[in-house]
């Protein structure tokens, strides 16, 4: 199987894989106010991803189904939770 990839070459960051496009500049809210995370996909065609104040991955959502990433401190993942849609 091969498959094709594309880099932003001012940002370094990806661009497309396997004919998907990446979303950069996720959008938080924390206590200090509003911020951009630059190197954070927000978005990879449908699926969507959202983060915490430090960057950290929270959810992700991936068609129908939406994961919680849960965090011990400090971090890795300690753990994902589905939230299932039943059709």
């Amino acid at each position: 199987m091969q498959e094709t990839y594309a880099y932003d070459p001012a940002s370094g960051n990806l661009a497309s894989k396997a004919g998907a496009t990446l979303t950069y500049n996720a959008q938080v809210t924390c206590a200090a106010g509003a911020r951009t995370i630059p190197h954070a996909v927000s978005a990879m065609s449908a699926n969507t991803y959202a983060y915490d104040c430090n960057g950290s991955q929270t959810t992700r959502t991936i068609g129908s189904d939406t994961f919680t990433l849960l965090y011990a401190c400090p971090e890795p993942v300690e753990g994902t939770r589905r939230t299932a849609s039943w059709k």
